[in-house]
């Protein structure tokens, strides 16, 4: 056979593993090989494994806030945007979003198909998990609204910043109870993870949770509560400007599932990738 050889030209001598004299050795310059051994450190082909959530079905709502607003979750809802000076920046992982005034509202029926009705496990059990950084050194001295999660009155429950604390507040805005995430250090991604577990319940509208707090992979805060009903929606801000002291990403919740385990453990593995969306 005739004819130039395709690519670098093949070795001639057998030094280190190599091949006979004039034969290609295949992975040769594609992959490096250690002196020791002469073996190929990666395997062909060049493919990456496709990452798949097993409990993706009950994921209600997904938002990787890359580039827009869309959900993409298995049962998808459309955002209420009402924000003044929307901007995507620079993120966790890829980009995240940042409000300067107003809000953006995923409707009711985001975490639980089945609230307010006497509840079961599968019905009233969820996690929710983002990612957050405050650019503020401090909220002040009153509850900033961060996240909103629930309904006005006894069942709203919400992610708020005060002083140099991130919280989570249950109940009215006059009797709430607030229970401290951590303090957060400024102009920092941290990972945030809180769960509902579902205990029993007493009648149609007394149910019992046992709810708790983690961030960056750590057990913050746990308590039994009587809430009435897990979350029952997603809002970003609250139309008070506060929005533009914060940026978020990659936002899940799933319902009817406990990501970290119904036996709580003091740590979990904090995502070094974002969440999958299939």
């Amino acid at each position: 056979m005739s004819g130039g050889h395709i690519g670098h030209t093949p070795t001639t001598g057998g030094g280190n593993g190599d091949a006979a004299p004039g034969v290609w050795q295949l992975g040769r310059h594609i992959y490096p090989k250690t002196v020791a051994t002469s073996s190929i450190v990666r395997n062909w082909p060049l493919t990456e494994p496709v990452v798949t959530d097993p409990v993706y079905s009950t994921v209600m709502l997904r938002l990787p806030l890359n580039s827009n607003l869309t959900d993409q979750s298995n049962s998808a809802v459309s955002a209420d945007d009402q924000s003044v000076g929307k901007t995507f920046v620079t993120g966790k992982f890829s980009n995240a979003l940042n409000v300067a005034q107003g809000y953006i509202n995923y409707p009711t029926g985001t975490y639980v198909p089945n609230t307010g009705s006497n509840g079961t496990a599968s019905t009233h059990t969820a996690t929710l998990e983002f990612w957050l950084k405050s650019t503020n050194s401090t909220y002040g001295s009153s509850d900033k609204l961060l996240l909103d999660l629930g309904t006005t009155g006894s069942t709203n429950q919400s992610i708020v910043g005060n002083g140099n604390e991130i919280r989570y507040r249950f109940g009215s805005s006059t009797s709430s109870s607030v229970h401290a995430f951590h303090t957060y250090t400024q102009n920092t991604w941290h990972h945030y993870l809180i769960q509902w577990h579902h205990i029993l319940s007493f009648s149609s509208t007394s149910h019992f949770w046992q709810w708790e707090l983690f961030v960056d992979g750590n057990a913050s805060n746990q308590q039994d509560a009587n809430l009435q009903e897990v979350p029952n929606k997603f809002s970003i801000g609250a139309g008070s400007g506060v929005t533009s002291s914060f940026y978020l990403d990659d936002v899940r919740i799933t319902s009817g599932n406990t990501r970290i385990g119904g036996a709580v453990p003091s740590t979990y593995t904090v995502p070094t990738a974002e969440y999958p969306t299939s």
